[in-house]
This record gives structure tokens, C-alpha cells and sequence, in this order.
């Protein structure tokens, strides 16, 4: 799931609306049975390849996801 999420929105860093909503919702299951947390999902897109800027934004999504 991850890599869906990285080849979606990995490329802009997650910057614009669709990409964060996609990645909202194909992390919301995996975040919610705790299968995933921001430190697992930002290890993954910078072992990707990721800029460090996206690296930041798919930690506050995932973080975001974690509070609710």
C-alpha cells in the first residue's frame, strides 16, 4: 500500500489536494489497525527517494490520520 502511495503523490511531495486526499485514504485503514505510523511511512518514501519536504508532509498526514 505504501508504494501506491508513493508512485501517486510521491513525486510532488504530496502538495496538492488530490495527492493528499489519496493518500489519506489509502493510509486511513493501515494507520487505524496500527499496521502503519509516521515514522514507518517517512522511513519508507526517503528510503523511495523522496525530498525531505515530502518526507515531512506524508509524516503529518500520517500523523493527522493517527489523532482521530
Amino acid at each position: 500500500m505504501l508504494d501506491s502511495v508513493h508512485l501517486f503523490g510521491g513525486s510532488n511531495g504530496w502538495t496538492g489536494q488530490h495527492e493528499k486526499a489519496d493518500a489519506r485514504r489509502k493510509l486511513s485503514g493501515l494507520v487505524g489497525r496500527g499496521a502503519v505510523d509516521a515514522d514507518t511511512a517517512a522511513a519508507y518514501m526517503h528510503a523511495r527517494g523522496v525530498h525531505g519536504r515530502g518526507v515531512k508532509q506524508i509524516r503529518e498526514i500520517v500523523t493527522g490520520l493517527a489523532q482521530f
